[in-house]
């Protein structure tokens, strides 16, 4: 039996047609973590406490209490990465080291300049660090370095690094003239012979898709998927959308589903061909539309770095809120009727279609106010194949000829007394048909 949770909060309007149903949102302004108000990068421990990037140091949450690490020369941390073994590199600018448990407990910071020969310490911002096997990569635009057992190499770009990252168990990494490059046996290649993506434009990410093949995600330019060592656009509805929003980073969701970080729109959830899925926005609760960073945590939720907060999306939660009024109001009743979803409010009747689907709640569609239900709305049941609603007006009953239709009190003591007598008594438009009294 298919079941709805109803939780009536914010209201529900998007740039197009989103899910009914919403998880929750858990907002952190900067009041509340006590730190700058960008924050740029997220990580969780192997303990389960998450880790950020922020314009004044690395946070730490413990699902708690907000901590806050600044770096000795008092930079922006712009990236940081969880080793193996748990130690918290981090990125600042003209800075990269790692913070580990001190004696008492605390995080305490240690550097890696001293291993870094002095004519390669001025590198500027540290936009992306990672861990693998055994070795630790930062890269700043004019940098990449690669810490092996405190020993320092340098890798500079042809033009300019704008990614590093790791997929498929691989290191990758983009300059502007070579394009998207990997590293094999200690040399940086292109991964193919021309260069198909712009030249001016940066990759934000990169996911895997299959065995074979990786999405690869830019700032301006929409998604491109990279396979059989040719990368070429990805063709999609929304790829003119995708280029106006700029993607600043992408993290996988799902097997299927991916999340898209945005400067101008919040996020997107799509799949791996560029449909939509769901939108998160400020009409969906979140503080601000500019995320600079996306993380996926342990429970499958999701972590947004603001421009000026943080949020969490409880998006594995099965608990979803449903937001059908134009107005703050309250819920009261919600029936599933004719493939309809009905919901009753402080404010009046709401309908939207349902698609058939397993989870109702990722059924798309725009709330209806239904007419002749404004006001507040107590109670709604189907009875006899008809919507009856319990309404501070009285009771109605639903016609598709002619929506809802207020019965007179005289009309209810007179049905009152004749329901035992009559039972399958019918009437037509706006009167009652089998209705029964309590």
């Amino acid at each position: 039996m298919k079941q709805l949770i109803l939780l009536v909060c914010l209201p529900l309007s998007v740039f197009c047609q989103n899910t009914i149903g919403l998880p929750d949102i858990i907002n952190y302004p900067k009041q509340s973590y006590s730190a700058g108000l960008q924050n740029w990068d997220i990580r969780q421990d192997k303990n389960g406490i998450i880790y950020i990037a922020n314009n004044e140091g690395l946070l730490s949450y413990d699902g708690r209490s907000w901590k806050l690490y600044p770096l000795p020369n008092k930079t922006i941390v712009r990236s940081v990465e969880i080793a193996p073994d748990n130690r918290i590199y981090v990125g600042g600018q003209d800075e990269v080291g790692y913070f580990s448990p001190g004696k008492t407990g605390n995080l305490e910071y240690h550097s890696l300049i001293p291993f870094i020969a002095p004519k390669d310490r001025s590198f500027g911002d540290v936009w992306d660090i990672v861990a693998h096997q055994q070795n630790i990569y930062f890269r700043s635009n004019n940098t990449i370095f690669k810490l092996t057992n405190n020993v320092m190499a340098v890798y500079k770009p042809i033009v300019e690094w704008s990614y590093l990252g790791v997929c498929n168990d691989r290191i990758y990494a983009h300059d502007y003239s070579a394009g998207l490059m990997s590293l094999e046996n200690g040399n940086w290649s292109p991964v193919e012979k021309i260069n198909q993506l712009p030249t001016n434009d940066p990759i934000t990410g990169i996911l895997p898709i299959s065995a074979d093949s990786i999405l690869v995600t830019s700032l301006k330019s929409g998604m491109f998927v990279y396979s059989g060592n040719h990368i070429s656009k990805l063709q999609s509805v929304n790829s003119a959308l995708f280029e106006n929003e700029r993607i600043y980073a992408v993290t996988a969701v799902t097997k299927e589903w991916v999340a898209l970080a945005t400067n101008n729109s919040g996020i997107y959830i799509t799949d791996h061909f560029g449909n939509i899925i769901q939108r998160f926005s400020v009409k969906e609760g979140i503080q601000n539309n500019n995320v600079l960073s996306i993380f996926l945590d342990r429970q499958q939720n999701l972590w947004l770095g603001l421009d000026n907060g943080i949020d969490l999306i409880v998006y594995n939660s099965a608990i979803k809120q449903i937001n059908p009024a134009l107005q703050h109001g309250s819920g009261y009743a919600s029936i599933i009727h004719d493939n309809k979803l009905f919901v009753g409010t402080s404010s009046g009747l709401y309908s939207v279609p349902l698609q058939s689907m397993q989870d109702l709640s990722f059924s798309k569609g725009d709330f209806n106010t239904v007419e002749n239900s404004k006001g507040q709305v107590w109670n709604l049941s189907a009875i006899n194949n008809q919507l009856l609603m319990g309404h501070h007006e009285g009771a109605f009953v639903s016609k598709q000829q002619c929506g809802f239709k207020n019965f007179h009190p005289k009309w209810l003591l007179e049905f009152h007394s004749v329901i035992g007598n009559f039972p399958n008594t019918r009437y037509h438009c706006g009167q009652l048909q089998g209705l029964k009294l309590f």
